[in-house]
């Protein structure tokens, strides 16, 4: 079944240029793309062919419908060309397709009066004129983009983090509401202290030696308190008769409703750092017991 439809045709370039109105039947389809282009992000235009002295179709001229000019403003193309590279090859493909046939699609970002823009074109073989169908994607394509964008910037964070984690001699642990260690991990501990039986148990039910047993008193009324501690110390039995000196940092961490979740943090192996001390101090206290013993002599 064919109606009649409406059509502006642009002849001429420059000032001397104008723009006649003809009608010409059209099908079921251009009916469809003209609901389409009603709700406003649709664009539809005729396409001419242009033919050679040999009456061989060449390329195509732009005819547009009231709908496509507001899209494209003064961007508003006169030739197929001026949209698609591959203006040849859609002409020649209109050449052989069928009836109500699609050739072509693609994606077009263009400066549209100084802004960007993004459409979504497909070009179709209608009878008695090809149709060029525009849809304006520059909203869904700028989010995409933008989404991809912070999808790249948190990829470059969590590989940097993983890097100063590889790099260092700490690991990360989560303890629950009642203190009790839940996770730690660490993508580069060459040691198996994270491998002590540690998780569901608070510090201070772990085999520690006596000595720090006080330390760890105190951290856990720190953490009844919800008080961010530092730099608490104590020594752990991890198995197969060795002890290590831990060093522990952590921050209490709270809900979007405010209820408190537990404690974050990180750990480090201070064993030898502490033998240090310890035999920098042992060897101070002989020395300064060998220089009374000197001095009384």
């Amino acid at each position: 079944m064919h109606v009649w439809r409406r059509v502006l045709v642009p002849f001429g370039r420059g000032p001397g240029a104008f723009v006649a109105s003809f009608t010409r039947p059209t099908t079921m389809r251009h009916q469809v793309f003209d609901a389409m282009a009603r709700i406003g992000t649709f664009g539809t235009a005729t396409l001419e062919p242009i033919r050679d002295a040999a009456g061989d179709v060449t390329s195509h001229a732009i005819f547009a419908a009231t709908d496509l000019a507001k899209l494209l403003g003064r961007a508003m193309p006169r030739h197929l060309v001026d949209l698609f590279a591959e203006a040849d090859q859609i002409t020649r493909a209109l050449a052989v397709a069928g009836p109500d046939a699609p050739v072509h699609q693609a994606t077009l970002d263009l400066v549209v009066d100084g802004e960007r823009k993004v459409f979504a074109a497909r070009v179709w073989a209608t009878r008695p004129l090809a149709t060029l169908l525009l849809r304006d994607i520059t909203g869904e394509t700028l989010a995409r983009e933008e989404a991809e964008r912070v999808r790249a910037e948190l990829d470059v964070a969590r590989r940097r983090s993983e890097d100063f984690a590889r790099a260092s001699s700490d690991w990360f642990w989560e303890t629950d509401a009642e203190h009790r260690l839940v996770d730690h991990f660490n993508l580069g501990l060459p040691h198996t202290i994270t491998a002590a039986p540690t998780i569901g148990r608070r510090r201070d039910q772990l085999e520690v030696d006596p000595a720090s047993r006080d330390a760890l008193r105190r951290n856990i009324e720190d953490m009844n308190a919800r008080r961010v501690f530092r730099d608490l110390e104590y020594r752990v039995h991890v198995g197969g008769g060795d002890w290590r000196w831990i060093r522990v940092h952590g921050v209490p961490v709270h809900g979007a409703d405010g209820a408190f979740l537990g404690y974050r943090g990180t750990s480090s192996d201070v064993t030898q750092e502490i033998e240090r001390r310890d035999a920098f101090d042992a060897n101070r206290a002989a020395l300064e017991r060998s220089q009374r013993s000197a001095r009384l002599g």
